[in-house]
């Protein structure tokens, strides 16, 4: 199929008005626009797995409840035998993706999304009221500008090679240590115009970058 954008973004699935539950994204090679916002998702796969493919371009998965117990939740549809049991409910993954640019998984209380590798288009990452981002070491973001992370229960975060990074909004969060791990000059936060940490945890906040492993931080 050569469909390349799908929008569900508060959709209702029966004659009461019922919110999308649980959603699994077939397998859609040409797909670059994915919106599924405001519904009341506890689960979202692709494919039958938690992976993000690496041909989406834009993903909007905000509010939702991805990742809560839809039985705690109120949900009705998860309680159907006839509806597959997901191996993982509160996590995503994307690994090596060359195409996404903008990720927004905000107001998924229970949702923790993590990169994998090189993400070298990825420009905005809005994960407000979520469990955050969790960029592995070797997750490099050399185009990432913007970074919303309000309300967010992520203990930490740690930038590597994001030299354009400009807008930085942890306001509200429960996050103690805000770092960045480039051993380059031209990396680390240099572009780096706005940030608010207002009414956080932060306890520890590195904006340097480490020239080498004997001379420290410069």
């Amino acid at each position: 199929t050569n469909l390349s954008e799908v929008s569900l973004k508060d959709s209702s699935v029966s004659a009461n008005f019922d919110k999308l539950e649980y959603l699994n994204v077939p397998s859609l090679s040409n797909l670059q626009y994915l919106d599924v916002s405001n519904n009341e998702l506890y689960v979202i796969e692709f494919n039958k797995s938690f992976i993000i493919p690496t041909n989406i371009q834009t993903l909007n998965i905000s509010n939702n409840n991805i990742g809560s117990n839809a039985t705690n939740a109120g949900g009705k549809w998860l309680l159907d035998s006839n509806i597959p049991q997901p191996v993982l409910r509160d996590q995503l993954i994307s690994i090596n993706s060359s195409e996404l640019t903008n990720l927004n998984f905000s107001k998924n209380n229970n949702l923790q999304v993590t990169l994998n590798g090189s993400h070298e288009s990825l420009e905005t990452v809005r994960c407000s009221e979520s469990r955050g981002l969790l960029a592995n070491i070797g997750a490099l973001l050399p185009n990432l500008k913007t970074y919303i992370a309000e309300n967010n229960t992520a203990p930490s975060i740690y930038f590597q090679d994001t030299s354009l990074l400009r807008t930085v909004n942890m306001k509200g969060s429960s996050m103690r240590t805000i770092s960045v791990k480039d051993r380059d000059i031209c990396s680390g936060f240099a572009s780096l115009r706005t940030i608010d940490i207002s009414n956080t945890d932060v306890r520890s906040l590195n904006l340097r970058y480490l020239n080498d492993d004997t001379t420290g931080w410069g």
